[in-house]
């Protein structure tokens, strides 16, 4: 059996929209980096390999890539692109991980622990490093540099 994986990082839409109301982005991320990636780059490396597959071609074939924007992105960072596209402030506020839980579980009470134990670990997994390191195999898979997160960024807050 023939395998090809996708490892995808964290989707840049979703950073692009990660802030409250107030334009804080709140998490024990510490000053850990995230390689952000676009959905649409997936979303075309993706249906590259699939149309290779299609011309009976095995170029991809058990292969495993990782999938990640071509910038490693603290949250201080993230808010300073979305401060600056989006005219409105917002700033990352570094919560202690019993701050993190306390505060998902009073905004979404109904909530599942283990749904709010998997949102609070996307931080400490960054704070950890697990999601910084930038892999090139996405330009390979499309044969550009990945869409850059502001690029994302200007494209979210245009609509």
């Amino acid at each position: 059996m023939r395998y090809t994986f996708l490892r995808d990082n964290f989707y840049s839409e979703m950073m692009a929209t990660i802030a409250n109301a107030d334009g804080i982005i709140a998490g024990p991320a510490d000053d850990g980096r995230v390689a952000c990636v676009s959905q649409h780059d997936v979303t075309q490396a993706a249906a590259n390999i699939i149309a290779d597959i299609a011309c009976d071609n095995h170029h991809y074939d058990n292969q495993t890539y990782t999938l990640t924007g071509s910038q490693s992105l603290s949250f201080i960072e993230i808010a300073a692109v979305l401060t600056e596209i989006t005219g409105k402030p917002h700033c990352y506020h570094n919560e202690t991980v019993e701050e993190a839980f306390a505060s998902r579980k009073a905004e979404y009470p109904d909530t599942p622990d283990w749904q709010i134990e998997a949102w609070v670990s996307t931080y400490t997994a960054i704070a950890k490093g697990e999601l910084a390191t930038v892999s090139d195999d996405l330009s390979q898979l499309l044969g550009r540099a990945p869409i850059s997160f502001e690029d994302v960024v200007k494209a979210q807050y245009a609509k």
